[in-house]
């Protein structure tokens, strides 16, 4: 994994920076994808590069756009000269947890982000590498939501459909040696599950009682299942699941 140039989406914040963390603390060149709080994102970048190296940057860019995902994919490759891993992890949820009582637009905003977006970024990525003659890989970040059914219909559709393609995008892509997997994180500390525990500490004590081993999971502990899939040591591992969820789904 030397000198790699890692492109990471949605990774201001929980599971995607724990991810930019830990390829920085490997060496590698790392892109953070964001949307928003441009502000924020000035103060992280700065504290990363303080942290770790300077080969890190920040892009902006609306994933949902075909035409931000062109200006993305090409923003990386211009900065670094190449594209090694893609780690499609930007994902949203929306409160519409009440079936059959769903918007239409709920729906496609979650498709949108949760689905579209890594699908055709992942079109973009293969196609350089195709035609660069490279190898690769591809990490979606899936969720334990898509192995059962859960409370918002339109996340779990979503990451249940997102295994499916990484599937079949591993059997596309294997003879141009690019590898594609997923990794589906159980209940995970970050940020907004913190400030979700202050206002349903029953429902947070109900779901913990459901995990075998007992606790959530920390993003770094899902960034080191990231790392795994992407480094030399899994080369004879596509199209596979990697659960991250304590037992949750055993």
């Amino acid at each position: 994994m030397e000198n790699q140039i890692i492109l990471i989406t949605g990774a201001n914040t929980g599971i995607g920076l724990a991810a930019a963390k830990k390829f920085l603390s490997h060496g590698k060149c790392v892109v953070i994808n964001y949307i928003k709080d441009e502000q924020l994102i000035d103060e992280l970048i700065s504290s990363l590069k303080s942290e770790f190296h300077e080969n890190i940057i920040a892009i902006k860019a609306d994933i949902t756009k075909a035409s931000d995902r062109q200006f993305l994919i090409s923003s990386v490759i211009k900065q670094f000269n190449g594209i090694d891993v893609l780690i499609n992890n930007a994902a949203i949820t929306n409160y519409e947890f009440n079936f059959p009582e769903i918007s239409l637009d709920g729906f496609r905003d979650t498709i949108a982000v949760n689905l579209e977006a890594p699908i055709f970024l992942s079109k973009l990525f293969a196609e350089h590498l195709i035609k660069k003659k490279q190898s690769g890989c591809i990490v979606n970040i899936s969720s334990v939501a898509g192995h059962r059914g859960c409370e918002n219909i339109h996340y779990g559709a979503s990451k249940a459909a997102l295994m499916n393609i990484t599937k079949t995008m591993a059997k596309k892509l294997a003879k141009y040696n690019i590898r594609v997997n997923s990794v589906s994180p159980g209940f995970v500390l970050t940020e907004l599950s913190q400030e979700w525990k202050k206002n349903n500490l029953k429902a947070w004590n109900r779901i913990l009682k459901e995990i075998p081993m007992g606790c959530a999971a920390k993003p770094e502990t899902v960034a080191e299942a990231i790392y795994f899939l992407a480094s030399k040591e899994a080369d004879m591992i596509t199209g596979v699941d990697l659960p991250v969820d304590g037992g949750f789904l055993s």
